[in-house]
């Protein structure tokens, strides 16, 4: 069967298409949760510590970090859900005291894994221990000198980077860089993209602040990129794909509105038989608080409402149980609202789902 878009539906047409669809909705959600269950990824918050004070931090505390028992026994409980796809979060990762313990657990598990940073503790001993792990990673870096340092609301700022970057390319690690775009740093996407190419950097993946956590404050002052604005960042963003084709990948964080409506399924609006691509539903990923809470998508951006369990009550168990619940279907249905009447009904070209989602889901 086709996704919505493809049967060339019309959006007056809502009530008789909604009743179909959800027939065929809950039908198939009844089939895939084993496949579910084993094609979830993993965001765990290591720790909320940070050395920066960056203007657009999502954390509303610094506090708590998550023991290496409780990370161990994290770790297998996944390895018992054959789970292949984890990534370490933040705060800033290296600033936990065990985390020389916490790679070497991963590999003794042979679990691959990401993570971003900043690039402050960077050094011969750090660069040995990613070299030994099966990891990937990004260097969050936002624009030249002066702008990364104020940005980051820290003096070495800039020159970490300079020092992680170095260290890498001597060591042979790959990497990629991640920006963080508002209204000052928007004319610095050339510079951005050429300090990849002269690097030898294969993937940047540009991102938009928006009102969330420090940025908040950001937003009161008109500091946030407006929708003309943000508009130029993704069409340079399509621009300069094409120009750097081989040599740098890059990507978004978001999805243009037209490949949201051609490919809802990939979206959780819809899934199963009723999606050309036989999808799963949402979440993807779940995400675990330092102290062991689990919450569908990213914990450090949600409210407790969503909370599902704790690893204490066993991580296979709980998601079972959550699957097809009340919660669970209030998010699915929360998925189809937003994307009926904020993706397809408004006038945008490109949106961040994830994010509006989790807007969404705490106002829920």
């Amino acid at each position: 069967m086709l996704c919505p878009s493809e049967r060339k539906y019309k959006w007056e047409e809502k009530e008789i298409f909604e009743k179909m669809i959800g027939e065929i909705w809950m039908n198939d959600l009844e089939k895939l949760k084993d496949d579910w269950l084993k094609k979830l990824s993993f965001d765990i918050l290591l720790t909320r510590n940070c050395n920066y004070r960056c203007k657009h931090c999502l954390m509303n505390n610094f506090k708590g970090e998550m023991s290496l028992v409780s990370f161990k026994e994290t770790i297998d409980q996944l390895c018992e859900m054959d789970v292949n796809e984890i990534n370490l979060s933040g705060g800033e990762i290296f600033l936990h005291p065990n985390i020389k313990e916490i790679f070497n657990y991963l590999k003794l598990k042979n679990i691959e894994f990401g993570f971003v940073t900043n690039g402050s503790m960077f050094n011969e001993n750090i660069i040995e221990l990613i070299k030994q792990s099966n990891c990937r990673f990004s260097i969050s870096l936002d624009g030249p000198e002066e702008f990364q340092i104020n940005f980051r609301n820290y003096k070495e700022a800039f020159s970490n980077v300079i020092n992680a970057v170095e260290l890498c390319t001597k060591n042979k690690v790959e990497f990629g860089i991640i920006s963080s775009y508002v209204k000052e740093n928007l004319q610095h996407i050339d510079w951005l993209i050429n300090f990849c190419i002269k690097n030898k950097i294969k993937y940047y993946r540009l991102q938009p602040v928006f009102a969330e956590g420090a940025a908040v404050k950001l937003e009161d002052n008109k500091e946030l990129l407006s929708e003309k604005e943000l508009d130029h960042l993704y069409k340079r963003h399509v621009e300069l794909s094409g120009l750097y084709v081989g040599r740098l990948i890059l990507r978004g964080l978001g999805k243009f509105k037209s490949e949201i409506i051609q490919h809802s399924c990939k979206f959780g609006v819809n899934f199963g038989s009723s999606c050309h691509s036989n999808s799963l539903p949402y979440p993807h990923t779940i995400g675990i608080t330092p102290e062991g809470d689990v919450f569908p998508l990213y914990p450090y951006l949600l409210n407790s409402n969503w909370k599902i369990n704790n690893i204490k009550n066993g991580i296979y168990k709980s998601l079972d149980e959550y699957y097809n619940s009340e919660s669970h279907i209030k998010l699915l249905d929360l998925h189809r609202t937003v994307f009926e009447n904020e993706i397809v009904k408004k006038d945008i070209v490109y949106v961040d789902y994830g994010r509006l989602i989790i807007e969404r889901m705490n106002h829920n």
